[in-house]
C-alpha cells in the first residue's frame, strides 16, 4: 500500500528465505486471505464501476502489447512481474479510500481496552538492556517526559513504514552501529539516546526489497 491509496498484495518472493525471512513464513497466503477478505482492492474505484479517462491507459496498452507485454488483473496474479501490465489496484471502498483507517481501526476503537492518540509522534522505545519498558513521545500528559509505560508482559508493535520504523529503532540504540553513530551526531535525535555501551547491534534496515510499479499519467497541454 502507497500513496494515492495504491493497492498490491504480496508475492510469494516477498516472505521467502531467499529473502531473509523465517520458513515458516513462507505459507503467508491464509494470512493474506484474512487481508483481502477484510480489505479487498478493485481496479475500477468509481461508486459506479465504471473506468474514466482512460487515454494514457490506452496509449500505454497499445506500446506494451507491441512489446510482447500481457495484460493481467494485478492483484489477481500478485506473482506474475515480468511483462505485465493492467490498471492500478487501490484500496476503495465504496468509492472512497478505505485502507486500515476504515477496517481495521475502526473495529480497535470498539474495544473497551483501546485508546487512541491523534498527533503523538512517538521517538523512541524505552528499554532496559533488550526489556523495553515503554515509548517515549512528545505528548506529556501521557506519562513523564512524554513516556507510556508498558503493563506487565505487554508488547510493543512498532508500523511507522518502511523509513519511521527503522528510524525509532536507531533513536532507542538498535542497529548497526555506523547508523547508530549518526544519530549520535544529531542533537536533536541523541537526546534520549542511550550511552553507547548499551547500544544493540541488529541489522535493522538491512536487505529492504520493494515492488517497483510505473503509474503513468497523461496531462493535457491545452
Amino acid at each position: 500500500m502507497s500513496h494515492y491509496s495504491l493497492y498490491w498484495y504480496p508475492a510469494d518472493t516477498d516472505f521467502s528465505s531467499g529473502n531473509g525471512w523465517p520458513s515458516s513464513w513462507a505459507n503467508h497466503q491464509p494470512y493474506t486471505n484474512k487481508l483481502k477478505a477484510r480489505l479487498p482492492s478493485t481496479d475500477a474505484p468509481s461508486t459506479d464501476g465504471k473506468r474514466y479517462l482512460e487515454q494514457s491507459f490506452n496509449v500505454v496498452q497499445q506500446l506494451l502489447k507491441n512489446q510482447g507485454y500481457s495484460q493481467i488483473t494485478i492483484n489477481d496474479n500478485p506473482n506474475y512481474k515480468d511483462h505485465a501490465y493492467g490498471y492500478s489496484a487501490f484500496d476503495f471502498i465504496g468509492g472512497e479510500r478505505a485502507g486500515p483507517v476504515a477496517t481495521y481501526l475502526q473495529t480497535a476503537l470498539a474495544r473497551p481496552n483501546f485508546t487512541y492518540k491523534d498527533c503523538v509522534m512517538v521517538s523512541q522505545v524505552v528499554r532496559n538492556g533488550s526489556t523495553v519498558t515503554g515509548v517515549r513521545t512528545n505528548d506529556t500528559s501521557l506519562g513523564p517526559g512524554g513516556v507510556v509505560p508498558l503493563n506487565p508482559d505487554g508488547r510493543v508493535v512498532l508500523s511507522a513504514g518502511s523509513f519511521g520504523t527503522p528510524r525509532i529503532l536507531f533513536q532507542s540504540g538498535i542497529g548497526p552501529s555506523d547508523m547508530l553513530q549518526v544519530v549520535q551526531g544529531n542533537s536533536a535525535a541523541a537526546a534520549n539516546l542511550p550511552p553507547q555501551s548499551q547500544w544493540i547491534n541488529l541489522p535493522v534496515g538491512m536487505g529492504v526489497s520493494d515492488n517497483p510499479s510505473i503509474n503513468v499519467r497523461c496531462r493535457s497541454l491545452r
